[in-house]
């Protein structure tokens, strides 16, 4: 049986990895854009990896899709 949930588990948005290894990703964001992406995580994976007085770093767990 197809179960979404795992078949979208890595991916960040509407399309399927189609079983492609997903990779770390790391996105950078000044303090207020920070501020955002910490009350509203973009995927589940995300975590804090830095953070200075200007920017901080996430780190996310996904499959490319370019």
């Amino acid at each position: 049986m197809y179960d979404a949930g795992e078949a979208f588990h890595h991916a960040f948005g509407i399309v399927s990895p189609n079983g492609e290894i997903p990779q770390k990703i790391r996105l950078s964001f000044d303090t207020q854009q920070a501020h955002y992406i910490k009350a509203l995580p973009l995927h589940h994976s995300q975590s804090i990896v830095s953070q200075t007085e200007d920017t901080t770093t996430f780190e996310y767990f996904l499959v490319p899709y370019l």
